[in-house]
């Protein structure tokens, strides 16, 4: 089934449905308090309103849960105790904010020693060069072999590498002592906690979970059909069931594409800003997207539509007899269908009375555009009023 049929049928049950429900609650009949004159016998009394098409945006209703706009996984990189805890679960930190440390003695330790091993490593290098001096000079005296001073050289090659070494070594120690401050990287809430003070963590141990929660993003799902009329920068309405009393603006920052698993719907993206936080990771969302645009569409009461067969249908009032008009149903907002095909401007359209009639019925006109009809003779006579 297309994505235009399958909105015409969905719209169609929800407004046989709402029909069934009007009609046995007595809102199909004659509205308004005052007597109005009886019809003909054998004719139905009917209510018209009249065509005007006007312009109209679909709105997409989606659903959607809250999620952080950047989320992080801190852990520890080296292994140690950890020796102080300066955030818990629900705290706001800043960037830069210490947040733990790990027990940094035995990482000092390492950085002395290390530190030292490197001060070793280059007296060695002063002495392989001093000796090397000295063999080069011999060399030149004749009073050693060859082989004398090639040693001497290799020796100095050997002290070098051992100095990069230990260099190394060094600076893995200091970046070791370093990590053994865990800090925030951006603005955000801790939302997670995973290790007690006093623990001992092997390298890569969870830590924390933080969020950013200045800004909430919401990923909803589209149809083909729908898809196609949104772009990144459309505006959107996003309300939350847990805060109903307030409406909240957002923006499409990413229309993606279908995924490769079987996958019906196309994600879209929405930004919402948070800046007082009052938006929740995981608090469920109802967005307002604008879509589909139509230059020429007709409102008129869903409980207007009937079914003809596979057919949409509505009534109008021609020479004092029903005839059904097939119609195309751009979009069913609350109680008002939106018509894009099939209905001119200036049709008389039955609203009250039309839940029985058959093509051909004989019908008067009580009412038109909500006036009485009698009060109002200019109203055209293909209206067949009473």
């Amino acid at each position: 089934m297309s994505g235009l049929a399958g909105r015409q049928a969905r719209v169609v049950c929800r407004v046989m449905m709402l029909g069934a429900f009007l009609a046995t609650s007595g809102c199909g009949g004659k509205s308004g308090g005052n007597a109005a004159t009886p019809p003909p016998e054998n004719h139905v009394s009917v209510e018209v309103i009249t065509a005007r098409p006007a312009p109209f945006t679909e709105h997409y209703q989606i659903p959607a849960v809250a999620e952080p706009v950047q989320a992080f996984h801190l852990g520890v990189e080296v292994g140690g105790t950890l020796a102080e805890l300066a955030v818990d679960v629900g705290d706001r930190v800043k960037a830069g904010d210490v947040l733990a440390r790990l027990d940094g003695e035995p990482l000092a330790l390492a950085r002395d020693s290390a530190r030292a091993a490197l001060e070793r490593a280059q007296v060695r290098v002063a002495l392989a060069r001093k000796a090397y001096a000295r063999q080069r000079s011999l060399r030149a005296e004749g009073s050693v072999a060859e082989s004398a001073l090639e040693d001497a050289e290799l020796a100095v090659r050997l002290a070098l590498a051992d100095r990069r070494l230990a260099g190394i070594a060094l600076a893995e120690a200091e970046r070791n002592l370093r990590l053994a401050t865990v800090a925030a990287p951006a603005d955000a809430e801790v939302t997670a906690r995973f290790a007690e003070l006093g623990a001992v963590l092997a390298p890569g141990a969870p830590l924390f979970n933080l969020a950013r929660t200045d800004r909430i993003r919401l990923v909803a799902g589209l149809s083909e059909a729908e898809v196609v009329h949104v772009a990144e920068g459309a505006g959107a309405k996003v309300r939350f069931d847990a805060l109903p009393e307030q409406v909240f603006g957002g923006s499409v920052v990413r229309v993606g594409s279908v995924d490769g698993a079987g996958g019906a719907t196309f994600p879209v993206e929405i930004r919402v800003d948070n800046p007082d936080g009052r938006i929740r990771p995981g608090m469920v969302a109802r967005i307002s997207l604008p879509g589909r645009k139509v230059a020429n569409a007709v409102p008129v009461p869903a409980v207007a539509l009937r079914r003809d067969g596979d057919t949409v249908v509505v009534f109008t009032a021609v020479e004092g007899a029903a005839r059904p008009l097939p119609v195309r149903v751009a979009a069913l907002v609350d109680e008002t269908a939106w018509i894009d095909r099939g209905l001119a401007a200036g049709t008389p359209v039955v609203v009250v009375g039309q839940s029985t009639l058959k093509g051909g019925d004989k019908v008067a006109v009580t009412r038109i555009d909500g006036r009485e009809a009698g009060a109002d003779r200019q109203a055209p006579a293909v209206y067949g009023l009473p």
